[in-house]
């Protein structure tokens, strides 16, 4: 299992890489610091929303 999740962040990794390297030589670094920008603030926005259940402990 942990070998099938391993290959998934390598390749997740390796696309991540090339499609960078096409977004910087089709538009810009800014535009690729942008679209980063784009996809960290629904993560993150989500795990604050989220922060609550998670902090608070179930009883036992």
């Amino acid at each position: 299992m942990q070998g099938v999740a391993d290959g998934l962040v390598w390749t997740s990794a390796a696309v991540a890489g090339l499609a960078s390297g096409y977004i910087v030589a089709g538009a810009s670094y800014s535009a690729l610091g942008l679209l980063g920008i784009g996809l960290l603030l629904p993560a993150a926005a989500l795990l604050l929303l989220r922060r609550g259940s998670v902090l608070v402990a179930p009883s036992a």
